[in-house]
């Protein structure tokens, strides 16, 4: 096949790319088969694999994005730029710890071990669902985090103007930015500031329990909210 041709898979194994190849397309027979490619770097759009593997050569980036309209659910790892179709796709991550740049992904599904970094590239906003994922930054439109996980998840954001917990001990800090971070917050359990930057909470409706620390102002909602201190030094608006 020639170097920017299509790859259609047959089923079976999964197929690694040898070193050279490169396609636009892959299309997959659905099941359990999956691509690994070479170290090469590759721009491509794929459509109903199981799960896709980068290269190892960080210097060679991956931008891939997801074909079809009717969503795709993708194992992934090693891959650093991931655009999402009009159908819902959920990304899968391996347990290695991925960092990506992420446009039109809907859920992220974080792995069993590693880092996994994820940065919104949407300049409209989105709204994301995120389980077991260490850190999120979103993009210069109104970007919505809601968690999935039922256990409880720890996480740092920065850019992300709604986060909304799940019940669990969610636990949520800040990154800081530029100009800080104005978020709405719903659901949490625990809320840490960066220490530098000034950060501006403002708490849903429905009343919140919750623990801060670092957080220059904090604004209550229209149920009963119950704040707690993380230190006996410093002040909050």
């Amino acid at each position: 096949m020639a170097a920017g041709g299509t790859l259609t898979l047959s089923g079976g194994a999964d197929v690694t790319l040898s070193s050279g190849t490169v396609y636009s397309f892959v299309r997959g027979v659905g099941g359990t088969q999956g691509l690994v490619l070479n170290s090469n770097g590759q721009t491509m759009t794929v459509t109903n694999l199981d799960h896709l593997y980068g290269g190892t050569n960080l210097k060679a980036p991956e931008v891939i994005t997801l074909g079809g309209t009717s969503g795709n659910t993708l194992g992934i790892a090693r891959l650093e730029t991931l655009i999402g179709n009009v159908g819902r796709d959920v990304l899968d991550f391996g347990i290695f710890g991925n960092t990506i740049n992420a446009t039109g992904i809907e859920t992220f599904i974080g792995g069993s071990s590693g880092t996994d970094f994820i940065t919104l590239a949407n300049t409209g906003g989105t709204t994301v669902a995120i389980s077991f994922i260490e850190s999120l930054l979103g993009g210069s439109g109104k970007d919505v985090a809601v968690i999935q996980s039922t256990i409880g998840t720890t996480t740092t954001v920065g850019l992300v103007e709604t986060i909304i917990g799940n019940g669990a001990l969610d636990v949520f800090a800040t990154i800081s930015t530029v100009d800080g971070n104005t978020v709405m917050v719903i659901g949490a359990e625990v809320l840490l500031g960066n220490g530098t930057k000034p950060d501006f909470y403002t708490l849903g409706s429905g009343g919140n329990t919750l623990g801060v620390a670092f957080v220059d102002t904090l604004t209550g909602g229209s149920g009963y909210d119950l704040v707690t201190g993380g230190f006996k030094n410093g002040s909050i608006n």
